[in-house]
């Protein structure tokens, strides 16, 4: 595999070896995956890894622009995810109850968080949000306990009803963006 790697990156954190590690749970978007360095037969939705620790799971999008629907839903192991330059948008529940997932790397070229995005990453405790990103979709952060900082960038125009929903930690978000506009159905107890 080259140096260059414009897909999905993924650390997953592996405290057993007796069962299998789910990498996957909607594998439609995904033409490859490595783990370790080493490619695949197959597109795999588990992996029963040989060493407790660190691993790092590779995947290579068919569609280059999306992380796509449900991709990673509930996979509780993964601890930070790389999402490339070529993205322009994160599907509706693709990082959904990735309850291990302490931080994400959003490129500035999405444009779009879709519903229940990150929803219910109990672990995620920061996150910034491009310049790129115009629209977070509803319920996008909700149930994200952990979450004490977000910084939202200067292009975001519509923020979706209960995108920060019991976020019980956050006290403070920064928008740089005059022109966002909040569901009308939200109000401070919706929002964090």
């Amino acid at each position: 595999m080259e140096d260059t790697f414009d897909g999905i990156i993924a650390t997953f954190n592996v405290t057993s070896t007796s069962e299998a590690t789910k990498l996957l749970d909607n594998t439609d978007n995904v033409s490859n995956v490595w783990i370790d360095g080493v490619e695949q037969t197959e597109v795999i939705d588990s992996y029963q890894f040989l060493t407790t620790g660190e691993h790092e799971v590779k995947y290579a999008l068919i569609d280059l622009t999306t992380t796509g629907k449900r991709t990673f839903q509930n996979c509780t192991s993964i601890t930070s995810v790389t999402i490339p330059d070529g993205v322009t948008s994160i599907g509706g529940n693709a990082f959904r109850e990735c309850s291990g997932l302490t931080s994400v790397t959003i490129p500035d070229g999405v444009t779009s968080l879709g519903y229940s995005a990150f929803a219910d990453c109990t672990s995620l405790t920061s996150v910034t949000i491009p310049d790129g990103v115009t629209s977070i979709s509803n319920s996008a952060f909700a149930d994200c306990t952990s979450l004490t900082s977000v910084t939202i960038g200067s292009g975001v125009t519509s923020l979706g009803y209960s995108a920060f929903f019991n976020c019980t930690g956050l006290t403070n978000i920064v928008v740089d963006s005059a022109n966002t506009v909040f569901d009308s159905r939200d109000n401070c107890n919706a929002i964090i």
